[in-house]
């Protein structure tokens, strides 16, 4: 059974790694903006090339 310091213990940890999974998820959005605020999409940089 639970107790509440299990509990509260299990929620920490829960929220440790939501932290940190959102913040790996905004780290890589914010590689992908800056790529394409480059002007450059990651295996398109010769589409331009070709016409």
């Amino acid at each position: 059974m639970l107790t509440p310091d299990t509990f509260h213990q299990i929620l920490q940890e829960s929220e440790i790694l939501s932290d940190l999974f959102f913040h790996q998820v905004l780290q890589e959005s914010e590689i992908v903006l800056g790529w394409m605020g480059l002007g450059f999409q990651p295996g398109f940089e010769n589409s331009q090339n070709l016409f």
